[in-house]
C-alpha cells in the first residue's frame, strides 16, 4: 500500500501550478522547512524564503515580506507554510498577487483544520491515525515517547539503495510513525515497544492504514533476539540507554553469527556511540546531518 499517494497528487498539483516561475516560501517554522525538504526531493529550487518573526543572520538569505515590493508577481508564485491571515492575505493583494499566484500550503493539504505541514499530520488527518501526542512514560532505562523528526527520516532512508527482501527493525518503535514512513522502502517491518499503551495503538495505526507485512513485539527490546534474524537494517531515536542498550547491541552482534549478513544499524538521538563499538564489531561509516534534537544520525555497519 502506498500511504503516500494521496499527498504525492497535491505536491504533483502545487509544483504544476509554480512551474517556470520564481518560487518564494513565505514562512520558515516547520511546515516551510518541511516543504523545502519535500521540493528538494522533487529536485524543485526554491528562489525567495521569506519570514517575519525570526531574526536570521544575513547569510541564510532569508527575507522579510518586504521583498514582494521588489518582486514581479506576473513572473512569481507564493507558497504560504502557515495558517492563512488577513495581514498576509493584504500584503500579498497589495503587491498585485491573486489566486493564480499563491496558495496556502496548511489550507491545501488540511482545509480548514489548523495543522503543522508533516507526514505525520498528514496520516493523522487521512487515517484518523494517533502519532504525535508525547507519552512521558520514562521507566528504567526507557527515554519517554516522542515522535521525532518526520522528514528526516526520510532525508536518512533516501541514503540508502534498500531491496524488496530488506527487513526494517525499529527498537523503541513507539506508535509506528517511524515503520509507517519505512513502508515505501522496505519489504518487511518490525519493532518492539515495551510500553503496552503505545504498541496498542501502534497496532490501531496499522490497521487502519491496511498495513499487513510487519510483525510487532510488545516486550523489553533487550528481550528479542533470533526475531532480529529476518532483518538487516535496524533504527533507533535514543530509546533506552544503560544496560538495556547494551544488550541489545550484542543481540544484534549475536543474530550476525547466527546468520552471517550485512547489518545496518540508523541511530538518531545519539547518546550512546561508544557502545554501539566498543565490542569492535559494530563500524561507525557515516553521519548524516539531520534536524533531530543533536542535528545527526549516525549509521554503523556490521560485514
Amino acid at each position: 500500500m502506498n500511504l503516500f499517494s494521496e499527498f504525492d497528487k497535491k505536491v504533483d498539483a502545487i509544483i504544476k501550478k509554480s512551474n517556470g516561475k520564481t518560487l518564494i516560501l513565505w514562512g520558515y517554522g516547520y511546515s516551510g522547512q518541511f516543504f523545502e525538504h519535500i521540493l528538494n526531493r522533487r529536485g524543485k529550487r526554491i528562489d525567495y524564503i521569506i519570514d517575519n518573526f525570526k531574526d536570521y543572520p544575513s547569510r541564510f538569505c532569508i527575507y522579510t515580506s518586504s521583498i514582494l515590493d521588489e518582486l514581479d508577481p506576473g513572473k512569481c508564485f507564493v507558497l504560504e507554510a502557515f495558517y492563512e491571515d488577513e495581514e498576509s492575505k493584504s500584503v500579498l493583494n497589495r503587491c498585485g498577487y491573486n489566486n493564480n499566484s499563491y496558495l496556502n500550503l496548511i489550507t491545501e493539504f488540511f482545509g480548514t483544520e489548523k495543522k503543522i505541514l508533516s507526514y505525520y499530520d498528514w496520516f493523522e488527518y487521512l487515517f484518523e491515525l494517533d502519532i504525535k501526542a508525547v507519552k512521558h512514560n520514562e521507566c528504567g532505562d526507557g527515554t519517554f515517547y516522542s515522535f521525532g523528526n518526520d522528514y528526516s527520516i526520510i532525508k536518512i532512508l533516501d541514503e540508502f539503495q534498500f531491496m524488496p527482501e530488506d527487513g526494517f527493525f525499529d527498537f523503541g518503535c513507539g506508535k509506528g510513525g517511524t515503520l509507517l514512513l519505512a513502508e515505501a522502502y522496505c519489504g518487511k517491518l518490525g519493532g518492539v515497544e515495551y510500553d503496552n499503551d503505545l504498541y496498542s495503538i501502534a497496532k490501531k495505526n496499522f490497521q487502519k492504514c491496511g498495513m499487513v507485512n510487519y510483525e510487532l513485539f510488545c516486550d523489553d527490546a533487550s528481550n528479542i533476539k533470533t526475531e532480529l534474524d529476518g532483518y538487516n537494517y535496524f533504527y533507533m531515536y535514543n530509546p533506552f540507554n544503560g544496560d538495556t542498550f547494551i544488550k541489545v547491541i550484542e543481540n544484534i552482534e549475536e543474530s550476525y553469527r547466527r546468520k552471517p549478513r550485512t547489518i545496518t544499524l540508523i541511530y538518531s538521538g545519539v547518546t550512546c556511540h561508544k557502545l554501539v563499538i566498543r565490542n569492535e564489531i559494530f563500524k561507525f561509516t557515516k553521519r548524516i546531518p539531520t534536524e533531530y534534537w543533536n542535528k545527526y544520525t549516525n549509521i554503523y555497519m556490521i560485514g
